[in-house]
């Protein structure tokens, strides 16, 4: 025959039950994420092109009107292409454009483009419009493309501040210090923002004068700036020194570390744009309203008022007398409110 349970040993049943509960339900947010995660990218590579499209024998023409139809104003002679998309026959099934576009009552953007080509070479999908910019208070100028390599004007109030390199072949390597789970969820983040797991190796140079003209051209090893007639050379192949780095400031990327799972999910859906950040809200409202009912389960059961996980937090500050002095202007700080 058991023993018979005493009231103590049952809060403590009650504890771990309530406890288990807890992490079953974090581990459910967890997974309801990563199905989010899956479904949206699903539906996101469905997207199919309106049919009245492919018709169109001007594949730059093609393509501004699907971005048309995404809320994006496109010229064709804005569209440049990076691998060849034209010929009769050609064996090239997908290839890759750069697109200056806008939304309405916004500055430009850069956007590469991944589109599906018939045989014939007529344009048969857009696969994937990714904005490798994204800014709103600077305007877009002037791309010039060299097979992977791009690079684009910086324009604000009238006058050209800088000068954006993007290398299309990828970024550099992860840091050797980064977790294999950080080069994954690194990998899905440049999957999802540039349509390729490598990414894009960035960088971008601050004229130290701006300039009303900015020329850009390219040689086989090298990115030619001209700022009103001040020179710039920069190695895109080697690294080397800058030829003319007087006349430029350059400004380095440096790519942060994934954040944990839950949260790097939770951004990786949020960016989805069907999805977007407001049904995000909702879903955090719904899983956090779950966490806090079953931690207050647990607060009932235990008798934890979670007064020691805040003096945790707190450390020394507990312990610090509250500031007897406030400011007669501001009335900061307030004085110590009784429990």
């Amino acid at each position: 025959m058991p023993p018979p349970r005493t009231p103590s040993g049952e809060l403590r049943w009650f504890g771990v039950l309530a406890e288990r509960a807890l992490l079953r339900l974090k581990a459910a947010k967890l997974r309801f994420l990563l199905f989010c995660l899956a479904v949206t990218w699903a539906l996101q590579l469905s997207d199919a092109l309106p049919h009245s499209v492919a018709d169109e024998a001007d594949l730059s023409v093609a393509v501004s009107r699907i971005l048309r139809s995404q809320g994006l104003r496109a010229a064709p002679g804005e569209v440049y292409w990076l691998d060849t998309p034209t010929g009769a026959l050609t064996r090239v099934r997908r290839a890759r454009a750069i697109a200056r576009a806008q939304r309405p009552g916004e500055l430009a953007d850069i956007y590469l483009l991944d589109v599906k080509l018939s045989p014939e070479g007529r344009l048969l999908d857009l696969d994937g419009s990714y904005n490798i910019t994204d800014t709103s208070a600077v305007d877009e100028r002037n791309p010039a493309v060299s097979g992977p390599r791009v690079a684009w004007v910086i324009q604000s109030g009238g006058k050209v501040s800088g000068v954006h390199y993007a290398d299309l072949r990828g970024e550099t390597p992860a840091p050797k210090v980064w977790s294999a789970l950080a080069v994954w969820q690194n990998q899905l983040t440049n999957l999802q923002e540039t349509g390729r797991r490598e990414g894009i190796g960035r960088r971008a140079f601050k004229l130290n004068a701006p300039a009303a003209h900015v020329l850009l051209a390219y040689t086989p090893e090298a990115l030619i700036i001209d700022a009103d007639g001040r020179r710039t050379t920069v190695p895109t192949e080697v690294e080397a020194p800058l030829e003319g780095g007087e006349f430029v400031h350059q400004q380095l990327y440096h790519k942060a570390r994934p954040g944990n799972l839950i949260t790097w999910a939770v951004d990786r859906i949020r960016a989805m744009r069907w999805f977007g950040s407001d049904r995000m809200q909702l879903v955090k409202a719904v899983a956090f309203d779950g966490i806090d009912r079953a931690e207050r389960l647990m607060g009932e059961v235990t008798g934890d008022d979670g007064s020691q996980e805040v003096a945790s937090e707190l450390g020394e500050l507990m312990s610090r007398p509250p500031s007897e002095y406030t400011d007669p202007e501001t009335g900061w700080p307030p004085a110590p409110m009784q429990p």
